[in-house]
């Protein structure tokens, strides 16, 4: 039986309310306290980029928080990518919202796996992400710092940002 994939995105109440999740950071917690009473195997995931330009830390980490203690066997993260015709991209038209730039979310995503302390596999494979990696916290945590460093280090944000344009097409 495939682990159940429970789609939390955020521990920030604020991102929760912006991306209409329809419920709270708490009614996650309770849920996910819950799953693990249970025994049952599960996987959680990131929405890195959800909360905006400039509110990337605090997203990071509330979510981090909200997952620490629990016993997730995965943490799967995505990047967000504003596709048109959405309420997020309408959001953004209006000036309702600004996206992260590129290099926000790398910080982001570097904050998020700073604060985990779950014993977990991380991923970060999505097609929306700019770096892909699988890998086990903590024992694997500092060579995964590391390496969304360096990427940051390599990388600018106009090459960044024509990969997020390169994955807005698909859509």
């Amino acid at each position: 039986m495939p682990n159940p994939y429970i789609g939390v995105e955020s521990g920030d109440n604020a991102v929760l309310k912006r991306i209409n999740k329809g419920y709270t950071a708490e009614q996650a917690r309770e849920v996910l306290e819950k799953i693990d009473a249970s025994g049952l195997s599960y996987i959680v995931n990131f929405l890195n980029g959800a909360g905006g330009h400039n509110y990337g830390l605090s997203n990071a980490r509330l979510t981090a928080k909200l997952y620490s203690g629990l016993h997730p066997v995965m943490i799967n993260t995505s990047m967000l990518t504003l596709v048109p015709g959405t309420p997020l991209y309408r959001a953004m038209e209006k000036g309702a919202y600004e996206e992260s730039t590129e290099f926000e979310k790398l910080v982001e995503i570097y904050e998020f796996v700073r604060c985990l302390s779950n014993d977990t596999i991380f991923m970060n494979e999505h097609a929306s992400n700019l770096f892909h990696v699988q890998c086990r916290l903590p024992e694997e945590k500092d060579a995964l710092l590391n390496y969304i460093k360096n990427f940051m280090e390599r990388n600018d944000e106009k090459d960044l940002r024509q990969y997020r344009e390169m994955v807005t097409l698909a859509f």
